[in-house]
């Protein structure tokens, strides 16, 4: 389980049940998406965020690749 002061973030229920309450594929699409449809519910600014977010995006990235890399690792061992 991973969590932080708000949810739990990530489950694992025995062998086959793995869930996430975050988006370990977000890209700048998806981000310039959310920032349209959800500039009135953002803590700060979206130019603000935005330049946040350039910032750790690719780190971002990189670990939601290593995440994915490693689940899909897991399920071929178990099937």
């Amino acid at each position: 389980m991973a969590a932080n002061s708000a949810a739990r973030q990530a489950y694992r229920l025995g062998e086959r049940t793995w869930a996430v309450q975050f988006h370990p594929e977000v890209n700048e699409v998806m981000l310039d998406h959310w920032f349209t449809l959800g500039a009135a519910e953002l803590p700060a600014p979206p130019d603000v965020i935005r330049a946040e977010t350039d910032a750790r995006l690719p780190t971002w990235m990189e670990q939601g690749r290593a995440l994915v890399d490693a689940f899909l690792d897991e399920a071929a061992r178990l099937a």
